[in-house]
């Protein structure tokens, strides 16, 4: 008995290690020292509102350091976009987008729609060809709640996962946040883009044979 419970843990550990081994963080913005690469933020607007901004803060978010957006909304037509820009990102060399996730955490003062526009471009600092440039929605539930929303790069059409800088805008739109009249303010954090690569399949046959040894070792024993 004491030998097969040796021989199932070392199983265990086994598989466990070479599940965790195609897994990994391309980047992970906490705006707490997570992401150390070059980093930036933008805007673009329309309407215009009456008063606007985004900036990075040091508390408020979930948990810690945060980047918030507000816009005082004067007409129905009016939208604010906060960008935020990483612009060195590496180690994303796997080509297959549905192989990645990209996930963040976001808190609004309403219910009410995140629209994100998604881009990345092939070389740091915006260099070479755009790979990505897609809109995608998201639905926050209730006011003043932290909820977390993620997106399989696998679903966006033609999607190549690889590029060095990626731009989030966040976009508020007044016709979506109540209209006129209100200051609508949505708070992000914990952008996190990970990799799940599949091992290639002399991997799994690597895997096997390692695992026949244990087996031949401990029968031998």
């Amino acid at each position: 008995m004491k030998g097969f419970t040796s021989l199932s843990t070392a199983v265990a550990l086994f598989v466990g290690s070479f599940a965790a081994m195609g897994s990994s963080v391309i980047f992970n913005e906490d705006f707490d020292g997570g992401y150390a690469g070059a980093f930036g933020t933008s805007q673009y607007f329309g309407g215009p509102p009456s008063a606007y901004a985004n900036a990075v803060q040091s508390s408020g978010g979930n948990p810690n350091g945060c980047w918030q957006e507000y816009m005082t909304t004067a007409g129905w037509g009016d939208y604010y976009a906060g960008q935020l820009q990483l612009m060195t990102v590496s180690g994303n060399t796997d080509p297959v987008a549905a192989n990645y996730t990209l996930t963040f955490d976001a808190m609004g003062s309403q219910a009410a729609n995140i629209q994100l526009g998604l881009q990345s471009w092939q070389n740091n600092y915006f260099g070479g060809s755009q790979l990505i440039n897609t809109t995608l929605n998201f639905t926050l539930n209730a006011a003043n709640t932290w909820q977390t929303f993620s997106v399989n790069l696998g679903t966006i059409s033609g999607a190549d996962p690889t590029g060095a800088t990626w731009q989030l805008n966040f976009q508020l739109n007044s016709w979506q946040w109540g209209g006129p009249g209100n200051t609508d303010t949505l708070t992000v954090d914990n952008i996190v883009l990970t990799n799940a690569a599949v091992p290639e399949p002399a991997t799994f046959a690597l895997a096997g044979l390692g695992l026949a040894s244990l087996l031949i070792i401990r029968r031998r024993q």
